[in-house]
């Protein structure tokens, strides 16, 4: 029953029938691509999201060896360097090995490198990770299991409202996620709240951020330490550089400060992360949404089953790239042949009736998550370490903001 439960028994049946049928064709080693970050701002949440990859095709070969195909699944892994360019030069060369459907980027920079290619020549891409709402597209070959960055921006407005506050600088990567993840914030901030966002955009690029994080004291010393909060949108080594520099700094020490979902992925801590860092972001109760995938018996198993395997956590984003693997692998299966316009279609059908690790796969008429709910973090010291602790929720369907009284 464990196999059962990632699809209706409807579509269990077509894809066993399928795979018997497909198990007499001469082609039995079928890639898929996968676009990763190992390099990069990005690097750090590469290793976890390959494991995730690796594991869910093992369990994708017993279930073939189970049903005795002979077919099986090749990953053709790449590194995206977690830029447009980088990314746009990897899925060149899964398009040269003959692939047609591409697990990642984690990066919505990476994304927005390959959306073209991939238009143009028909190749499906499942990104688990990129949110930028600039990605938004309908009938694009771009899909991706979680929600735009405009739910969190909504989500984040919420709670900085909540918390009082009128003002905000969002100090944020200049790349798409960044632009993305500040104007959707501002957008709903000022519309909704009353309240006044003011951009810092800064090159993410950059091998020192000494001289951002000196003007970003400035401006919050211009518009008012106590009525002013900070909204950092970075990846870890950008944010780390940053929250390293802005905890010497007498002025960013006595603001108020929030982060967007990436200060609340386990790479921000230690042991991934300086420890003098992470005291840092508890000190200023750095706070934020993150989308977190709902808890039940998938999540539960393959966390288990992550731990068991690789000796430690994954990152969230692992979940969802669990499932990015799963309904490639069962779209191959269920199309009966190696098309990505075909991959496509079928794909929108197995997302719509798949629950996996990260949840509900339903996409909307951009094929982006349709379901996602928020979880409130708040950054703090738990025992002699620190991790991100979930201190309430935001619902999407709702708009609703609950916080936890703890």
């Amino acid at each position: 029953m464990r196999m059962r439960a990632r699809l209706s028994f409807w579509s269990l049946v077509v894809v066993m029938v399928l795979v018997a049928s497909l198990a007499a064709s001469a082609q039995t080693r079928i890639p898929i691509g996968v676009l990763l970050p190992f390099t990069g701002a990005g690097a750090a949440e590469g290793p976890f999201m390959r494991n995730a990859a690796e594991l869910a095709f093992e369990e994708i070969h017993e279930m073939l060896a189970a049903a005795r195909s002979n077919i099986r699944f090749q990953l053709v892994i790449e590194d995206t360097k977690t830029t447009p360019e980088g990314a746009l030069a990897a899925i060149e060369s899964l398009a040269a090995a003959g692939v047609q459907i591409v697990i990642g980027p984690y990066s919505s920079a990476a994304s927005s490198g390959v959306r073209g290619f991939a238009d143009a020549n028909k190749i499906l891409v499942i990104s688990a990770s990129s949110t930028s709402p600039a990605l938004a597209i309908p009938n694009d070959y771009l899909f991706r299991l979680i929600v735009s960055d405009t739910l969190q921006g909504s989500a984040v407005s919420a709670l900085i409202n909540h918390d009082g506050y009128r003002q905000v600088v969002v100090f944020h990567r200049g790349d798409s996620y960044g632009a993305g993840m500040a104007n959707a914030f501002k957008s709903v901030f000022e519309s909704q709240y009353g309240g006044t966002v003011h951009l810092l955009p800064y090159d993410p690029d950059l091998p020192d951020f000494a001289a951002e994080v000196q003007n970003l004291a400035q401006t919050v010393r211009r518009l008012g330490v106590n009525n002013t909060a900070v909204l950092l949108v970075a990846f870890q080594p950008d944010g780390l550089n940053i929250l390293g520099h802005a905890r010497l700094d007498p002025t960013l020490t006595r603001v108020k400060w929030y982060g967007s979902k990436d200060a609340f992925s386990p790479v921000m801590y230690p042991p991934h992360a300086p420890a003098e860092i992470s005291a840092f972001m508890a000190s200023v109760k750095m706070s934020g949404a993150f989308p977190a995938p709902p808890m039940g018996p998938m999540r539960a198993m393959f966390e288990a089953k992550y731990r068991q395997r690789f000796g430690h956590d994954p990152s969230p984003w692992a979940l969802y790239m669990y499932d990015a693997a799963w309904i490639a692998a069962l779209s191959v299966l269920v199309a009966g042949e190696y098309n990505g316009e075909v991959l496509r279609d079928v794909a929108r059908v197995i997302a719509a009736h798949y629950i996996g690790a990260s949840g509900h796969k339903l996409l909307d008429d951009n094929d982006d998550a349709a379901i996602g709910d928020y979880e409130i973090m708040q950054a703090r010291q738990v025992g002699d370490t620190y991790a991100p602790v979930v201190i309430g929720k935001w619902s999407s369907g709702t708009g609703e903001l609950v916080l936890n009284n703890n």
